[in-house]
């Protein structure tokens, strides 16, 4: 698995300290779950993204 050194391509847009910091966090509990999972030997590739996508919560029923 990676070291880290290329997360910046994984991060479309302005690249902030911010940005780098939380993909840092969120890669690293990603690959932990692998690694725990016993996958790290049938898996070639795995790296977390941060992607432009905005989560819209759906309208809940008022009952």
């Amino acid at each position: 698995m990676g070291d880290g050194s290329a997360l910046a391509i994984h991060i479309p847009g302005e690249i902030t300290k911010e940005k780098l910091d939380l993909l840092r966090e969120v890669d690293a509990v990603y690959l932990d779950e692998i690694r725990k999972s016993g996958l790290c030997d049938e898996i070639w590739q795995a790296f977390a993204a941060l992607l432009p996508v905005r989560f819209v919560p759906s309208p809940r029923p008022t009952a």
